[in-house]
């Protein structure tokens, strides 16, 4: 199950979502945007901001901001690329600017319906695109508010250990200094996916080189 933080501009989603990947410690993909002066830009998660006409996606004015449809349009492909197993998709933020954009919009729905997990935060804005996130059956949302987003942070962070189990164990064969740890994770993923299924990664380990797998069982 994906989880979403859904609140008003200055709620906290954000901050609430870092707070849960630092106490997850996992690899981390996806990506954020942000707000630069006049000018909106969306980046990788973890990359390094820096400011371009490609990535720009959005321009503020007084009163609202205008998509840059373009933006949106050269980075949809990238949510539905490939990651590294055992990692946590985030999607920071997701609000009414994407609208202008129907293969970024595509794109996140298919992302949200298939292998995952993935956090996002989701203004609270009533646009087809918003709803539909909002409604996804893969998709459980928290709202969050300035009153409530500390005691959030524990309901959130109990709930993705609960439906995202890290269940590991750890195999070896005699003799040749390699062990072979199987991480499994189950509830976390398309509503769509039997219990029975689960998406794992393996770790061969032979002294300082470590290589990895994935797949279905």
């Amino acid at each position: 199950m994906n989880v979403l933080i859904v609140g008003a501009r200055g709620a906290g989603k954000t901050t609430l979502i870092r707070r849960v990947l630092e106490s997850l410690g996992r690899p981390v993909s996806g990506f954020e945007t942000e707000k630069e002066g006049d000018q909106v830009h969306i980046y990788d998660a973890g990359a390094e901001h820096v400011p371009t006409e490609e990535n720009l996606v959005g321009l503020c004015g007084e009163t609202r901001g205008f998509p840059v449809k373009e933006g949106f349009d050269r980075y949809a492909p990238r949510i539905l690329a490939p990651v590294k197993a055992g990692s946590v998709m985030i999607m920071d933020e997701l609000g009414y600017l994407e609208s202008s954009s129907e293969l970024f919009c595509r794109a996140v729905l298919e992302r949200l319906g298939g292998r995952g997990p993935v956090i996002a935060a989701v203004k609270d804005r009533d646009t087809a695109f918003l709803s539909s996130v909002r409604s996804h059956p893969g998709c459980r949302c928290f709202f969050i508010t300035e009153e409530n987003r500390d005691a959030l942070y524990e309901e959130v962070l109990d709930f993705v250990k609960k439906t995202v189990p890290d269940n590991c164990s750890v195999m070896g064969r005699p003799g040749r200094g390699k062990t072979l740890k199987i991480c499994f994770y189950k509830a976390f993923f398309s509503p769509y996916l039997h219990m029975e299924d689960a998406w794992c990664f393996l770790s061969a380990t032979d002294g300082q080189e470590e290589r990895c797998m994935a797949g279905w069982l």
